[in-house]
């Protein structure tokens, strides 16, 4: 995807929450590997997860709407 510069800092912010997509899905891996049996903690990770995907959802939308090569 090619955006325009001016957009640099969005791409960041999609960075950041591709990120913090990932520790949430590590967390909650971590958490069911080791043998968690927690509904409400395997609720509240899931619920993470989906809002940190969620968001980093809503900024690829954003840009998206930047990008030069559509």
């Amino acid at each position: 995807m090619i955006i325009d510069m001016s957009s640099k800092p969005l791409l960041e912010q999609f960075q950041a929450a591709n990120e913090a997509e990932g520790v949430a899905i590590k967390e909650l891996l971590a958490y069911m590997q080791g043998g968690g049996r927690d509904n409400q903690r395997i609720e509240a990770l899931t619920n993470c997860m989906t809002s940190a995907h969620d968001k980093k959802m809503d900024i690829y939308a954003q840009l998206q709407s930047v990008k030069l090569d559509k």
